[in-house]
């Protein structure tokens, strides 16, 4: 009788703990690796895929590795398929790896006991507005040589590249601009906004903005609105001019971008001014370093890839403020990430 009791309370204590039940509590994952069109290189090796989940312009990804925290890894077959089996129970982290494109991508995954939980992963394309002023209506003109170069080095990469110039760069245009973007844009992709221009509390003065009539600008709340039409949380504001971080602190009025998830990485804090190198071309401080991070790869510190806004602002921050220590022009860029979301800037 009491082994009885005893077996019956053993077989008690093992179901409650999970020891009989664990091997049943295995799932899989099936996905679809997919990547814009703009991207491919090389068309007539890319196998078109007939599954109704890849959408319009784009193709699927072949010999992608995918890999668990765990161990097990497998490679797309040629519709950018993968399956894998026998995972526990729970949320687990799934890592992306494409050699050919230098890409690496990182995804939470929810595994459920008997069941493959059949999963889609589109990875996403870049877009760059390039807003630059070097010439004014009203204010006084300044160097060129910053957006100018932002444009250079971006051009040469595989994503969509808007640059809007001096008389061009006006609030109507702008709006115009991001319009057109709605209707492309979708959730995987990622934007960057780069301003080089006057600056003022506040404020980004476009091309015709004078004391007298401050209608040409962009404002925090400005930015808000027209940002929020956008399909993509991934954006970041790169803005190189005086007094670049008062888009954002608080201190004049409440300021709108405090509430959304956008990224901005400025230049110098709100009450600083933000200054040129006299040689180099007139390149701003926090735009020569801002480049360098990205032409010479030593922001990508976790060697992925991929250059985040958290590590170009960190790669930025240490060299101005070493330079801080000898120059006697002080300038600290500001970054405001609200939601830790660390978009991608450039993938190389």
């Amino acid at each position: 009788m009491r082994l009885k009791r005893l077996t019956f309370l053993l077989f008690s204590i093992l179901i409650l703990t999970g020891c009989f039940s664990h091997r049943s509590r295995l799932g899989s994952i099936a996905g679809t690796i997919v990547i814009r069109e703009e991207l491919v290189g090389n068309f007539d090796s890319v196998e078109i895929s007939s599954h109704s989940s890849i959408p319009k312009g784009y193709l699927p990804l072949q010999k992608a590795l995918v890999s668990t925290k765990s161990g097990q890894s497998t490679q797309t077959n040629s519709h950018g398929y993968f399956l894998i089996n026998d995972l526990p129970e729970g949320r687990q982290q799934i890592t992306l790896t494409v050699p050919e494109f230098n890409i690496t991508r990182v995804f939470e995954v929810d595994v459920y006991p008997g069941v493959i939980n059949t999963v889609f992963y589109p990875v996403g394309k870049g877009y760059y507005l390039i807003i630059g002023l070097s010439q004014y209506l009203y204010l006084n003109d300044l160097n060129s040589a910053d957006a100018n170069a932002v444009e250079d080095f971006f051009s040469k990469t595989p994503n969509t590249v808007i640059s809007v110039r001096d008389q061009e760069a006006t609030y109507s245009n702008i709006v115009e601009i991001l319009n057109n973007l709605q209707k492309v844009i979708r959730p995987e992709d990622f934007l960057l906004i780069y301003f080089s221009g006057h600056g003022s509390p506040d404020k980004l003065a476009l091309y015709g903005y004078s004391e007298e009539n401050q209608q040409d600008a962009l404002l925090d709340n400005n930015l808000k609105n027209l940002l929020e039409m956008l399909d993509t949380d991934n954006i970041t504001l790169v803005i190189d001019s005086c007094y670049s971080g008062s888009l954002f602190d608080g201190v004049v009025r409440p300021k709108a971008l405090k509430s959304t998830p956008y990224v901005i990485l400025a230049s110098s804090k709100p009450n600083q001014l933000s200054y040129q190198y006299s040689e180099d071309g007139g390149l701003g401080y926090f735009t020569k370093h801002f480049l360098l991070g990205l032409v010479n790869r030593r922001a990508d510190y976790n060697l992925d890839g991929c250059i985040t806004s958290q590590e170009i602002f960190t790669y930025i921050n240490i060299v101005l403020s070493t330079n801080s220590v000898t120059s006697p022009y002080v300038q600290i860029p500001v970054y405001f990430d609200p939601l830790s979301l660390e978009p991608i800037i450039y993938r190389y």
